[in-house]
């Protein structure tokens, strides 16, 4: 529960003193010193973020538009340390290089960290003697594999990557308070994805994390980007604006711009584990008069300028999950999205045969209400012992709304609505504050299970080719559950349920996104994937009007009646067969997508061969004539005048797809095929990695896919071609090709 324990505003502030260091103190001073000799730094591989609320902790070096700590320090007790969100900034080659900005920065960190000691004794906690060769070659004194509890009289240590457990946490933090240096790094992001399959967070279970919290710094999630050239410039970094104490203390005071700085608490929340004694407590004090009214709604989105709710929010958000199922409650806006379950709807138990050849979600036709528990019990494996003994490799899924909105401006519903736990040997409880509909996945070691569910409600569910559930639809599209299911063979489609309570002939939906999938995978020359693909409408989501992935996600108005009565479009087929289809069928596309012949600069490119492919094959719509593809055409006479800068194709999708169109006009749809499907039988070891081999092959394949030398077309385009392509002999053998240019001016 949110504690509401302070109520006068002067309290308030004084309980925050230690979030908020004065804006004018030494960190300057200390910060200068780290970066003497820097003016930008390198940025190895993608990094991670970190969060900086101590009062003895300063920001280092930004990252993205709106500045977020990549590095950070801190004075703590009688010591110091150094945090980097990336262990690269602690290579050896960092050291060896001349001029390698990392390390430059690596030397300046150990000077800073140890303090007044004239010669450094450094010790590595982990076993890395390439570092310790390299440490020693700088004229540091190196122990390698030091134990923290047993440090050697070393001044500084060298941390990184998540080496040690909790007892190398604390004594660290024990060295460092007595006076020791620490220089610790780490990716966070890339070490939470090695440990997810063991249920391992970052924010919970990250040594370091552990050792760095009381000095007011952790390792959080997501990545940063550079600021200048692929590197972090000095000058660019907004150290003073990325402190997430400093941001409380303005949030509370209403200091003129605090709401821009909100994400940083926000962030912060999400970070800290939640028995933080720290800053949390004094969050909470800071939202203690936030209402329940103060949530986000599809019609009452929550912005930047609501900062005191979202923080609220973002409480509420990590605090059910550390609460037992049997208390956890439905949340203010669960109504509103995903909807609310009739009180008066049946709960009650269903038995269910599970899979694990069965890839991705596997639906039930049940829905959980927000606030109750799911109970699923193991009854028997495919042995027939009892499910007290089997049970594992399984996880229960609540939810279809994976998208996650944390980043986002404004909040039209709660951020993270989805949640998935383990399926337990015997019995396994759950339940979330939004609920949602229920799922089973097969993890890689799962068994085939049988399984007994109860505490959800029935929800609309049809299954094509199942015919106890083709018989049962006009019965079965009136459950209560507020999210139905189509599942074809290929497609799933996720939609209100109101939207089906009229559908008949739901068949032919079902068969029409099927073969919408079926002719994705014709072009693309693979078979149907294992794994059906999905699509899910949210009252928002993470990014565009629609995005690929599993699910593809996309707005409400696709599930939205034009006018009364009338179908949705996501339902509609007529109209899909004479309206355009492109959104769906380009997001479609995206996930059949190879980076093996995707360049730069057509990511939003050749995904879209799959849209012009599907309207002429299940549409009857003649690819150049696609309307789309029309509104395009007169941008091209501009660019080739202007001399094809390549630049600028790059960055005009519609632009730049006129030249595959042009190809398939006069040769169709065969040469992308083969060229694909070649694609597809390379060694993944012989596929192109580079951009410049990836344009270099494609142009390649695709000329002796047409059996024309396409050299001078892409050229005329302005595509750069490596000197063993202009010379390639067998490529001159063919004769050339150009289509009329003309054309193009020329009107439908």
């Amino acid at each position: 529960m949110i504690r509401a324990t302070i109520a006068i505003a002067a309290l308030l502030l004084t309980s925050l003193a230690w979030a908020a260091p004065p804006d004018k103190r030494t960190d300057e001073k200390d910060r200068a010193a780290l970066l003497d000799g820097i003016e930008t730094l390198a940025r190895p591989g993608v990094p991670g973020n970190l969060v900086v609320f101590g009062e003895q902790a300063f920001v280092v070096v930004t990252g993205n538009a709106r500045p977020e700590p990549v590095v950070a320090a801190a004075q703590h007790g009688k010591g110091r340390v150094v945090v980097m969100a990336h262990s690269g900034y602690l290579d050896a080659s960092a050291l060896a290089k001349p001029g390698d900005s990392r390390g430059r920065f690596f030397r300046n960190a150990i000077t800073w960290t140890a303090g007044r000691s004239k010669k450094v004794r450094v010790g590595i906690i982990g076993n890395d003697g390439r570092l310790a060769a390299a440490l020693t070659k700088a004229g540091f004194a190196t122990t390698n594999d030091i134990d923290a509890r047993d440090p050697h009289e070393a001044h500084v240590l060298i941390w990184k990557n998540g080496a040690g457990d909790a007892e190398t946490a604390a004594a660290v933090t024990e060295f460092v308070e007595a006076g020791g240096g620490l220089i610790a790094a780490a990716c966070p992001w890339g070490w939470a994805q090695v440990r997810a399959k063991q249920g391992l967070t970052v924010r919970n279970d990250l040594p370091e994390n552990r050792a760095l919290r009381p000095m007011g710094i952790v390792f959080a999630d997501g990545t940063t980007d550079a600021t200048k050239n692929g590197r972090f410039a000095v000058d660019a970094a907004a150290p003073g604006n990325a402190h997430a104490g400093r941001a409380l203390r303005d949030l509370v005071q209403g200091t003129k711009g605090a709401t821009e700085r909100a994400y940083l608490v926000e962030r912060a929340l999400r970070a800290l584990p939640q028995d933080d004694d720290v800053f949390l407590p004094a969050v909470e004090r800071a939202i203690a008069k936030v209402g329940n009214k103060a949530v986000p709604r599809p019609g009452n989105p929550l912005g930047k300028r609501n900062a005191l709710a979202r923080l609220a929010v973002t409480v509420r958000s990590l605090r059910w999950r550390d609460l037992s199922p049997e208390d956890v409650e439905a949340l203010p806006g669960a109504d509103a999205f995903p909807g609310a379950v009739p009180r008066k709807a049946k709960r009650g138990a269903r038995s269910f045969r599970l899979d694990p050849t069965i890839a991705g979600w596997q639906g039930t036709g049940l829905y959980l209400a927000a606030g109750e528990v799911l109970t699923v019990r193991v009854t028997t494996t495919t042995t027939g012992k009892s499910g007290a003994q089997a049970g594992t490799g399984w996880r229960v899924r609540i939810g279809c709304h994976a998208d996650k909105l944390w980043k986002k401006d404004r909040w039209r519903r709660w951020p993270e609505i989805t949640h998935h736990v383990p399926l337990e040997a015997g019995t396994t409880t759950t339940a979330t504050p939004w609920g949602g509909t229920v799922y089973f996945e097969a993890l890689r070691d799962a068994r085939a299970l049988a399984v007994e569910v109860k505490g959800a409600v029935a929800a609309p569910r049809f299954v094509l080719g199942d015919a106890a559930s083709e018989k049962a639809w006009p019965e079965n599209r009136r459950a209560p559950g507020p999210w139905a299911e189509i599942e074809g063979r290929n497609m799933v489609l996720s939609v209100p349920s109101e939207t089906v309570r009229d559908l008949g002939d739901v068949k032919a939906v079902a068969e029409f996104w099927d073969a919408v999938l079926a002719s994705h995978c014709d072009l693309a020359g693979t078979p149907l994937p294992k794994r059906r693909e999905r699509f899910v409408p949210d009252a928002q989501i993470s990014a565009g009007y629609m995005h690929s992935g599993y699910p593809i996600m996309m707005q409400l108005d696709t599930v939205t009646p034009p006018k009364k009565g009338a179908l949705v479009p996501l339902l509609d087929v007529a109209a899909r067969k004479t309206t355009s289809s492109w959104g769906y069928f380009h997001e479609l596309g995206h996930n059949r997508q190879r980076g093996w012949w995707t360049f730069k600069g057509t990511t939003e490119v050749t995904c879209n061969l799959f849209s012009l492919y599907t309207h002429e094959t299940l549409c009857g719509v003649e690819p150049w004539n696609n309307s789309w593809l029309e509104n395009q055409k007169k941008k091209a006479k501009p660019y080739l005048e202007k001399g094809a800068p390549f630049a600028q194709w790059r960055r005009q999708p519609g632009l730049a797809l006129i030249v595959y169109a042009q190809i398939q006009r006069k040769f169709g749809w065969a040469p992308f095929t083969k060229v694909f499907s070649d694609y597809e039988a390379l060694p993944a070891a012989d596929r192109p990695k580079k951009d410049q081999d990836k344009i270099d092959q494609f142009v390649v394949r695709i000329s002796h896919a047409t059996a024309h030398d396409l050299r001078p077309l892409w050229t005329r385009w302005g595509a750069p071609l490596s000197k063993w392509v202009r010379d390639d002999p067998a490529l001159a053998k063919l004769p050339e090709w150009m289509p009329d240019f003309d054309e193009l001016d020329k009107p439908k």
